[in-house]
């Protein structure tokens, strides 16, 4: 499994946001405070839900309350991605 890139997953982010909200998230960027958008702690976790299920990952609980940003988000992604192709899928995750 390739790790994505911060672009690609934002661009997912916005994909499934705007999807799952209908409207347009083009502003966004990896700097964004989701809640600036109008993004509930409900819908994030609906974002996540896709994301994790397109990208064959999973993202602990612990990790998703305290996401803040889209950065967040991306460094979430990619920890979960780097765990993943190394056979250890929820590191640091909820026991």
């Amino acid at each position: 499994m390739s790790i994505s890139t911060s672009e690609e997953i934002v661009a997912l982010f916005k994909r499934v946001a705007a999807e799952l909200m209908g409207e347009s998230f083009d502003a966004m960027t990896e700097a964004s405070r989701i809640g600036e958008f109008g993004i509930d702690s409900t819908s994030v976790y609906e974002i996540v839900t896709e994301i994790e299920d397109a990208l064959d990952i999973r993202i602990p609980d612990d990790i998703l309350v305290d996401m803040r940003t889209v950065g967040d988000l991306v460094t979430a992604v990619q920890e979960q991605q780097r765990h993943a192709a190394h056979g250890s899928r929820d590191l640091g995750g909820a026991a």
